[in-house]
């Protein structure tokens, strides 16, 4: 009995001994991991960050400002739309202003944008640039249709008449420029003194005898050139 309890107690010890050292061994392997896990969570944002930034010079390259660039590659999903609606169109910054603008206002909070779940297709989004892009429609009738397919998910055919896409033929917008003119002497002389602002009021009324299909800035261009020709109408 005497030499019992001093071999129990040592053969505790060393129990205890073992244990502490699996646990010393546990955690070690348990650190080892983690850096192992740190140092590839590092490389891989390191490499996002890359592919980030590659994607914005590719982007700048296509036309778009830097900020544009940095916005359109900061969600993966809507930098992917983006590239959805280039091959159906000319002009990448066209499909840019829809998503910056109208879409994004859509998407109100970060989770959203980065979900992006847009009810109209890269296709549908491409196929109302292009009309616009080949003069069928205006900037302000896009803007329009384009709220339009957001809100029902259906694609620019179904909200734009063939009027609309008719446009205005050259000797009309002359006819309508010259009538504004005639019927408007003060914004006439207002403008012929100086003040830019009486233009707007020509515009406005060259627009409503238009019913609005006519463009904005070719009816400007035309009014200033009718009212500084030596011919003009007073």
């Amino acid at each position: 009995q005497l030499y019992f309890i001093p071999l129990q107690a040592a053969s505790w010890s060393a129990d205890q001994a073992a244990l502490a050292s699996a646990e010393e061994n546990s955690w070690n392997a348990m650190e080892r991991c983690l850096s192992q896990v740190t140092v590839q969570i590092g490389e891989e944002n390191m490499k996002l960050m890359e592919s980030k930034a590659q994607l914005v010079e590719e982007l700048m390259a296509q036309g778009l400002s830097q900020e544009e660039a940095r916005l359109l590659s900061r969600y993966r999903k809507i930098a992917d739309y983006f590239e959805g609606v280039l091959p159906w169109i000319q002009t990448p910054k066209n499909a840019a202003n829809c998503i910056l603008g109208q879409i994004f206002r859509r998407l109100k909070t970060e989770e959203d944008k980065e979900q992006a779940e847009i009810s109209v297709s890269p296709e549908a989004l491409g196929e109302l640039i292009r009309l616009l892009e080949g003069k069928k429609i205006r900037a302000d009738l896009l803007k329009k249709t384009l709220e339009s397919m957001l809100d029902t998910g259906k694609g620019c055919m179904e909200f734009l008449t063939p009027e609309d896409l008719a446009g205005i033929a050259p000797e009309q917008l002359e006819e309508f420029c010259r009538q504004a003119i005639e019927s408007s002497p003060k914004a006439v002389e207002d403008y012929r003194s100086g003040k830019e602002k009486a233009l707007k009021a020509l515009l406005g009324a060259v627009m409503r005898q238009s019913k609005g299909r006519a463009d904005a800035a070719e009816v400007e261009k035309r009014l200033r050139e009718l009212l500084t020709a030596p011919t003009a109408h007073a």
